[in-house]
């Protein structure tokens, strides 16, 4: 319980340090998506660096290759279409 604690106030810190630091340039919209992704980003790193330190899950290259190639592709996806939304 500590440990999903510990998890969401990192994400919640991310969010408002992201949001704080982008809502000079962008609109406050913008800001707050960008953020939400940068608390996901958080929340999975927090989650991940547990799991690989209590060696819980240890994924192999290809898994990582994969997971790396859908992010990929959703930021892409993101980019190409930011205006549009």
């Amino acid at each position: 319980m500590r440990m999903f604690l510990a998890a969401d106030l990192g994400a919640y810190g991310a969010f408002l340090g992201t949001w704080l630091l982008l809502k000079g340039w962008l609109p406050a919209s913008d800001s707050a998506a960008i953020a939400f992704a940068g608390m996901y980003a958080a929340h999975l790193s927090i989650c991940a660096a547990r799991l690989w330190w209590t060696r819980v899950f240890r994924p192999d290259l290809h898994t990582i290759a994969a997971w790396l190639a859908g992010f990929a592709l959703v930021a892409g996806a993101s980019a190409i279409f930011w205006e549009q939304a």
